[in-house]
């Protein structure tokens, strides 16, 4: 009898020892789980963390790196214009300024160029690395109709002197046609000046209401009058070398 009863509290103790231990395991399991989890969320975190500083490290580079660009995107046609480049590796760099007629090419080009338009109308600047466009840029070539408007004939009093072109802007090949109304002023006494981008031609007494000028230069001329050292007159033309 008491043999029997010590089996059945062995058997007892051998079974609570055994649901202890499935309870302590699976604890364990539960505990190993949210590890294992915690782990991964961890690792996509830095894993998305690595991604944005990749990310933002690209466009750092990209916006630092490659900058082309001009002051202003529209210009007369005698203004100089100055294009700014800014390449960290201007190695195998190729720079070229695109016209309706003519391609320029600088091989590994500076951080500053001067360049002085010859025709109007649309220009494009291509950078190029290694035969890879990489950048390109745009700006337009004109003629300033509104500083024509403005300035082609001042003065325009009663018998003030007249300065008459048939337009105002000319092709380089084409000759220009002057005719001069001296007004109230003697014609011998009057002079005449024409201010070309470069240079500037004078004509001491004008002996004929009409003279023929030659152009030389693209660009903004300016036309005077001048008695006694004062201009009584001026008129604005443009010399390009395409056709309106």
């Amino acid at each position: 009898m008491k043999s029997m009863k010590r089996t059945t509290i062995v058997v007892f103790i051998l079974f609570c020892t055994l649901i202890i231990s499935s309870i302590v395991l699976a604890q364990l399991d539960n505990s190993s789980s949210s590890s294992i989890d915690l782990k991964n969320t961890l690792n996509l975190t830095n894993e998305t963390k690595f991604s944005n500083k990749t990310l933002n490290s690209t466009i750092r580079i990209n916006n630092s790196g490659l900058i082309l660009y001009t002051s202003k995107l529209v210009y007369d046609i005698d203004e100089g214009i100055e294009i700014h480049l800014n390449v960290t590796n201007k190695t195998d760099a190729r720079l070229e300024l695109i016209t309706q007629n003519t391609r320029y090419y600088y091989l590994n080009p500076p951080e500053k160029l001067e360049f002085y338009p010859r025709h109007i109308g649309n220009y494009s600047i291509e950078l190029y690395r290694k035969g890879i466009l990489l950048t390109n840029y745009n700006f337009v070539v004109t003629v300033n109709e509104k500083e024509l408007n403005n300035n082609s004939q001042i003065n325009n009093s009663l018998n003030d002197p007249e300065i008459i072109i048939e337009k105002s802007y000319f092709n380089l090949s084409e000759t220009i046609n002057i005719s001069v109304d001296s007004g109230k002023y003697n014609l011998s006494k009057v002079r005449i000046a024409i201010k070309s981008p470069f240079k500037t031609y004078v004509l001491l007494g004008i002996s004929s209401k009409k003279l023929l000028f030659f152009p030389k230069n693209i660009g903004r001329h300016i036309i005077e009058l001048i008695h006694e050292g004062e201009i009584i007159k001026q008129k604005l033309i443009y010399v390009v070398t395409s056709s309106f």
